[in-house]
């Protein structure tokens, strides 16, 4: 079967959430300026380009990103739904019911495709600021559907956070129901943010997540590939 990357390749214009922080990428050694061997320096929030928050994000004593297990970075169910969004809109059920609906209930992981992606690929400054600083994000309700519903591992999403940044504190509350314990014992769900969704066909077969394994790491930048 086909594989194709669902994140995106780091470097210095990486897009950052409402334009805080950025990625420097240094040449310490270069063969080409005499020295042995080319070296480069690598600089970056830990939450940069397609990254993953872990628990411990907004969950004080929370899970790490070291605290997790390899088998547990592959989702076997995944599960894509298409959510076309403006600026700062929040995603609530009523949008998108109907997919959830049909969803299977081992869906491990759901991919809310929003077309935030493409404001980040744009050569337009203002669609760039509405990526950085105006993107969707995820209704309270939706978060509290989807831990109540699914026993998810992931959801990932094509905009920057799933916190638009136009609403802090409804994203901050729903990185806390989906990030945070839960009554009936379900897992927590990690969050995929920043993703490359543009070129996945449909629900792909399979996904692995390889992240920058971090001790207490609250989160770090993710390597994501689709089987399809």
């Amino acid at each position: 079967m086909p594989v194709i990357w669902l994140s995106h390749v780091l470097s210095p214009e990486t897009p950052m959430y409402s334009a805080s922080g950025r990625v420097e990428i240094t040449a310490e050694r270069s063969i080409a300026s005499g020295d042995t061997s080319n070296n480069t320096h690598l600089a970056l929030p830990a939450h940069s380009g397609t990254h993953v928050d872990a628990p411990v994000h907004f969950v004080d004593g929370g899970a790490s990103i070291d605290q997790f297990d390899a088998p547990s970075w592959i989702a076997e169910r995944p599960a894509l739904i298409d959510v076309p969004c403006q600026p700062g809109e929040l995603i609530g059920v009523h949008r998108i019911q109907a997919d959830l609906d049909e969803l299977h209930p081992d869906t491990d992981m759901l991919l809310l495709r929003t077309g935030a992606q493409n404001w980040r690929t744009s050569s337009v400054a203002s669609d760039r600021e509405n990526f950085e600083s105006h993107g969707p994000g995820i209704g309270l309700d939706l978060a509290a559907w989807l831990r109540e519903e699914l026993e998810l591992a992931f959801l990932g999403v094509d905009a920057i956070s799933i916190s638009s940044p136009d609403h802090r504190e409804v994203g901050r509350e729903a990185h806390r129901i989906l990030l945070g314990p839960h009554h009936s014992g379900r897992q927590a769900v990690r969050l995929i943010e920043d993703m490359d969704l543009a070129a996945l066909p449909g629900s792909p077969h399979r996904v692995w997540v390889a992240p920058l394994r971090m001790l207490g790491g609250d989160g770090a930048p993710v390597t994501v590939f689709a089987e399809l």
